[in-house]
């Protein structure tokens, strides 16, 4: 009995002893960017390492990452995998070159390999800056030209003291103006800069031109036949500041954050029939600016190399004053009152919310990289 327990016992520690063994025996992928993952290696393959989670060994399902991303693979065993292709791609260089064949060097030692990548896990950083930022195809100071247009899908407009002057002239309280047509075409045209050697992380500076719908705010009243008639079109250019950062690994999904600089050009006109004043006058709007800003945000996706789709949520605070020609003025040009004769004039108020979609196209523009 006491053989019993004791193979008993033994086997049971024999099992124990393994699973700990088990436990112990992780793999380790340090990413190029400092980030450690602790796996069970299944397959290191030509582009791309294929794992399975360490915290669910027997779970887990098999995940893979690519080469270009990582640094170094650190074995159970103690064993360790560097991954550096510029030491692959230096003999194609050389090639190239057409200048005579040097001396032959005596090999580096590895340590001293090894050294011209030092790699700090704590602080997520290289040593040698330009072997992460070539490795990742990606340096700091690359830039990329924008080309984009989008429509609008929501576009609402405030109308502002507009209403108050419209019914003052209809004589019906009731009566305000219409606005909020979604028609709005944009078009942009800008540059993206990489802020660091991952490519996560973006910052945009663009010319944006949105376009209204004709009619864009406008009221009409028909009395006998004719009434009080407003319409305004806008023009809006813009100054965009854009951060994005990647939120997949293969970096084609970004968040933008988007404040900008904002200034409107209307067009339009304001008929007053003779019921108002005695004569039926029709004023033509001139050319009047306005400044304010817009903040959105949203997502920029790369379907391909230089092709991509946005979405973009945001509001805008746009105000620009009412101005019409008028021949009895000294400088040719005058603006409606609210309430009459003085007081506050009228002004047009672009602000509100919008949601656009677009595309956009993305060409890289060949910079120095930064070290």
């Amino acid at each position: 009995m006491k053989k019993i327990k004791c193979i008993l016992f033994f086997i049971l520690f024999t099992i124990f002893f393994f699973d700990i063994t088990t436990l112990l025996a992780q793999d380790v992928i340090i990413k190029k960017n400092g980030d450690e993952i602790k796996a069970k290696i299944i397959e290191v393959g030509t582009t791309e390492i294929k794992y399975k989670k360490f915290e669910n060994l027997q779970t887990s399902p098999i995940y893979s990452i690519y080469k270009s991303d990582v640094f170094m693979i650190k074995y159970a065993d103690g064993s360790k995998d560097v991954f550096n292709p510029e030491t692959q791609q230096q003999p194609a260089q050389q090639s190239q070159t057409q200048q005579p064949t040097p001396p032959p060097q005596p090999a580096p030692a590895p340590a001293q390999q090894q050294n011209n990548n030092i790699f700090n896990s704590k602080t997520g950083k290289f040593s040698n800056k330009q072997s992460s930022s070539q490795g990742q195809h990606y340096s700091m100071g690359q830039t990329k030209i924008i080309l984009g247009t989008g429509l609008s899908l929501m576009n609402s407009y405030a109308v502002g003291n507009l209403n108050t002057f419209f019914e003052r002239v209809t004589g019906d309280p009731t009566r305000p103006c219409d606005a909020g047509s979604p028609a709005l075409m944009t078009f942009n045209f800008g540059f993206r800069n990489c802020m660091d050697t991952t490519g996560k992380n973006w910052f945009g500076i663009d010319m944006q031109f949105d376009i209204t719908s004709p009619h864009a705010i406008w009221g009409s009243e028909v009395q006998f036949g004719g009434g009080p008639d407003v319409h305004f079109d806008g023009f809006f250019i813009n100054i965009p500041f854009t951060y994005f950062h990647a939120l997949d690994q293969k970096k084609h999904l970004f968040l933008a954050i988007e404040p900008a600089l904002d200034m409107a050009l209307i067009d339009g006109s304001i008929y007053i029939p003779s019921s108002y004043n005695g004569v039926d006058t029709a004023y033509t709007e001139a050319l009047s600016f306005g400044f304010g800003y817009h903040i959105a945000a949203g997502l920029d996706y790369h379907l391909g190399k230089i092709l991509g789709i946005n979405a973009r949520l945001g509001y805008r605070h746009l105000k620009t004053p009412e101005v019409h020609y008028k021949d009895k003025s000294t400088t040719g040009f005058s603006s409606f009152y609210v309430n009459g004769v003085d007081g506050e004039t009228v002004k047009i108020d672009w602000s509100g919310v919008y949601f656009t979609i677009g595309a956009y196209l993305s060409l890289d523009k060949k910079s120095k990289p930064k070290y």
